[in-house]
């Protein structure tokens, strides 16, 4: 209970979860892990035109695989666009299955509805 009145004071709402829950959740944790390492390295770039582009692709096709954005041979090319799209998922604009596989260049996304 003093938890629970700690984070209440803060809007925040705490709950217990079981070890094996944690666990299920480990691969999905992962993949956050390294998103947010590689939006933190990439923090002062601009990647506004970036993201606009992303979503135009998004909006004609609905799904796309990370690879038909991210050049695998020439990462270095299509950096911001990588970056953009992380940082739409990261904003929930974007949604990927990271639960249950890693992100990896066949990884599709879709719009957040």
């Amino acid at each position: 209970e003093p938890l629970e009145a700690f984070f209440a004071g803060k809007g925040l709402c705490f709950h217990l979860i079981s070890s094996e829950s944690i666990f299920e959740q480990e691969l999905k944790a992962q993949n956050w892990v390294d998103i947010v390492r590689t939006l933190y390295l990439a923090r002062a770039l601009d990647t506004n035109g970036a993201e606009l582009l992303v979503l135009n692709r998004f909006y004609q096709s609905g799904r796309i695989r990370l690879g038909d954005l991210v050049d695998s041979n020439d990462r270095e090319r299509t950096y911001l666009v990588e970056i953009a799209v992380l940082r739409l998922l990261h904003q929930g604009v974007l949604s990927a299955p990271l639960s249950n596989t890693w992100l990896e260049f066949e990884t599709e996304f879709e719009l957040c509805t």
